[in-house]
């Protein structure tokens, strides 16, 4: 295309003629992925079962309840993911065959690391747990900015399951994590982002610093035991880092 743009305008500066084809390239960019976006299938609450059996014993999330099941996809990409995780993209952690893989975490970027929630991871982690919360605990017009380690596996996730939510959500990779997605697109990372500026994109990443700090007294406790002291000494770091504004 650009070829033809020079032998049809022979006479025009190519740098005029280079900075018209992008211009045409970036438009036509644009309306594909408006046009994909507006065509991808939209459901609705009636394709959701919503949820009557309480919450998820592993799992404290007071101010996200469990609004919905979660769904089940035709398009079954379990290898796919599988496949992913072991990308560079991806960390293996050492394991303990007595204990489970550890916490997940919901926090906020702000100042006070104010945590959301938790949960008692029983597998690995995966891309998977971001998509449980995003599609069972969320409204359906509820589109936060994420901030994820693995950012680039967590969009590739949703899209291939509830595309039109999740081109309508930003998730980027924190700027401590992004030096290992060296061949991840710059839209992954935080640092690019002015609106994340002021924004502790690493709040998670200290919050799970500060839960060391009860760690050899809560490993080997029963789950239960173990879910109602984190969430007193969670309760209690909010409550502190919170008053220290």
């Amino acid at each position: 295309m650009l070829l033809c743009f020079l032998l049809c305008f022979p006479k025009e500066p190519k740098q005029k003629l280079i900075l018209l084809f992008l211009r045409l390239f970036l438009l036509a960019l644009v309306e594909h992925i408006s046009q994909v976006f507006h065509r991808a299938p939209s459901p609705t609450q009636d394709d959701y079962i919503s949820r009557t059996s309480g919450e998820v014993p592993s799992q404290i999330f007071p101010n996200f309840p469990i609004l919905k099941e979660g769904a089940i996809y035709e398009k079954n990409c379990h290898n796919q993911d599988k496949r992913a995780l072991k990308d560079s993209c991806e960390k293996d952690f050492p394991t303990h065959s007595g204990l489970t893989p550890g916490l997940y975490l919901m926090t906020c970027g702000c100042k006070q690391r104010s945590v959301y929630g938790f949960s008692m991871m029983l597998t690995h982690e995966s891309p998977s747990m971001l998509f449980d919360i995003i599609t069972t605990r969320f409204e359906s017009d509820y589109n936060p900015h994420i901030i994820y380690d693995a950012s680039c596996l967590a969009m590739e996730y949703g899209y291939n399951r509830e595309l039109k939510r999740f081109m309508s959500l930003n998730i980027t990779t924190d700027r401590f994590h992004e030096a290992n997605h060296k061949t991840c697109s710059q839209s992954f990372k935080s640092s690019v982002y002015n609106s994340l500026r002021y924004t502790n994109t690493e709040a998670c990443e200290q919050s799970n610093s500060a839960l060391r700090r009860v760690t050899s007294s809560t490993t080997y406790m029963s789950p239960m035991m173990y879910l109602r002291s984190l969430t007193l000494f969670l309760a209690d770091f909010n409550l502190t880092s919170n008053s220290n504004k």
